[in-house]
């Protein structure tokens, strides 16, 4: 999707509720700038949006706490159970 770039994000903590996100980029040797540039920010900013929007469900009164939402994740419930199974 993004030819000729490879990049990471650093994630770190600056209190108790907010963290900083930096963004790297990579060019592979002889790409230049182009579109692929711009898709991926885009795709970076969505990302952002969605930790965004889950952290304010999180700290909704509506949320439960727990390792899955009962009914909204069940399979992926079933689905790390199944090495469990089958290792025991």
């Amino acid at each position: 999707m993004f030819m000729g770039l490879i990049g990471h994000n650093v994630v770190k903590p600056v209190g108790v509720a907010e963290t900083r996100v930096c963004f790297f980029t990579y060019r592979f040797a002889g790409q230049s700038g182009g579109p692929d540039t711009h898709a991926l920010h885009d795709t970076e900013l969505e990302d952002e949006s969605v930790v965004e929007t889950v952290q304010q469900g999180v700290r909704s009164s509506l949320y439960t706490p727990g390792r899955m939402v009962p009914g909204w994740e069940d399979g992926v419930v079933w689905f790390h159970q199944l090495p469990v199974r089958h290792l025991s």
